[in-house]
């Protein structure tokens, strides 16, 4: 699975460039888990979760944060969703 891999080459390079130094993952996903009462989810990015579970305990100063969302159909949906995300 390309997001899990990628995930935890993130935090491998992380904790290579900076050891011990306080940094914030957010993972972004949606139908991973009931937020809404989907009736659809995709368990297998399920396994982003043991990542985002494991990394602050091997990783020192990394901290990770799972962000599952429900997506709106329309077409600014994403924008949207990156503007209510970052801060201002």
């Amino acid at each position: 699975m390309r997001s899990f891999d990628s995930l935890l080459l993130l935090a491998q390079a992380l904790a290579r460039a900076a050891p011990g130094a306080p940094a914030r993952i957010a993972v972004l996903s949606d139908a991973m888990q009931k937020v809404a009462g989907e009736t659809v989810l995709h368990p297998e990015k399920a396994l982003l979760l043991g990542l985002v579970r494991v990394i602050p305990q091997e990783v020192e100063g990394l901290s990770c944060q799972s962000i599952d969302v429900v997506l709106d159909p329309s077409p600014t949906a994403e924008d949207d969703l990156v503007e209510d995300l970052l801060p201002s």
